[in-house]
């Protein structure tokens, strides 16, 4: 059965801080600490992999974190950033790892998808965004190596999405990081980067804090 959300709580204001020198990448490090700590809070991992159903339980709602999100990047024009959009989709890995987990396409199709992600209408708002979801796959190989070990998943059965890109996630990584630091971190573009961060990083914890309903 597809998973019911109750409705959403409401999100705090997130707002750009004080502009800081530095990268970009080390903006966004300092003014999202908090919140990162606490999204990684609330992937909860000792409970998530308890079983096969609350790992599945975790990939329904990572499924319904990137749905939107894949939809929304393409829109954004990333000529001249170095950023190949297509190929850091990740919907098709957790819809694989949720079918190897016993999950039907009727299921799948009705898994509600997050409301909270920021409009993401630059290039410099979509670096933000990507400054969270990407940086979560090189935590994933961590998340991979403890479900295979409790559970028996594994990077081609029901681990594809924390596999991530495999020995290319790295790379695929610092190509983010080189991207976002081409922005002038005291510019109108790094606030809109560092807005979008954070309200990622708020969407992450509060989709995944959400109570089950009964």
């Amino acid at each position: 059965m597809p998973e019911k959300i109750l409705p959403s709580p409401v999100l705090p204001s997130c707002r750009p801080g004080p502009r800081a020198c530095g990268t970009m990448r080390e903006r966004l490090r300092r003014s999202t600490a908090t919140l990162h700590r606490r999204a990684e809070a609330a992937m909860a991992l000792e409970s998530r992999l308890a079983s096969p159903e609350s790992y599945r339980l975790l990939l329904c709602r990572l499924l319904g974190l990137h749905r939107p999100l894949e939809t929304a990047m393409p829109r954004i024009g990333w000529s001249g950033t170095g950023i190949d959009i297509p190929a850091r989709r990740k919907c098709g890995w957790l819809e694989a790892d949720l079918r190897d987990l016993g999950t039907g396409e009727a299921a799948l199709a009705a898994i509600p998808s997050c409301p909270f992600l920021p409009r993401l209408e630059s290039a410099a708002a979509g670096l933000g965004a990507l400054y969270v979801s990407e940086g979560a796959s090189l935590g994933g190989r961590i998340v991979l190596r403890q479900a295979s070990q409790r559970l028996g998943i594994d990077a081609r059965h029901g681990g594809r999405f924390f596999a991530s890109y495999g020995p290319d996630t790295g790379p695929m990584w610092r190509a983010c990081v080189t991207a976002l630091d081409t922005l002038d971190c005291r510019s109108p573009a790094a606030d809109e980067a560092q807005a979008a961060a954070e309200a990622m990083f708020v969407a992450f914890e509060t989709w995944l804090s959400m109570p089950r309903a009964s």
